[in-house]
């Protein structure tokens, strides 16, 4: 059984043989560039967007704490009840 893994050297060398065969020595350096500005375009993108769920956490807490607070507010506004006060027999 074969596990799917890091390629060999000599498999390396296949792949880059075949690679150059059809795309030439003129289009690899272009292939090299282009790979090379897609990776760095997508760790951009990933940093971009973990900053993005960063700032949405920060938001959110704000607004759930601004929540809280408006909630205290209308607690504390209510009038609260009379308290009645009932005075019970002595036990004997």
């Amino acid at each position: 059984m074969v596990l799917m893994g890091i390629p060999s050297i000599t498999e390396l060398i296949i792949i880059f043989g075949v690679v150059f065969l059809l795309f030439g020595a003129k289009k690899l350096p272009e292939l090299g560039g282009a790979i090379g500005e897609s990776i760095k375009n997508f760790k951009k993108g990933i940093k971009d967007n973990e900053h993005d769920v960063e700032a949405k956490k920060v938001e959110l807490a704000r607004l759930e704490a601004q929540q809280a607070q408006q909630a205290q507010q209308v607690q504390q506004a209510q009038p609260k009840p009379p308290i009645d006060v009932v005075a019970k027999p002595p036990e004997s």
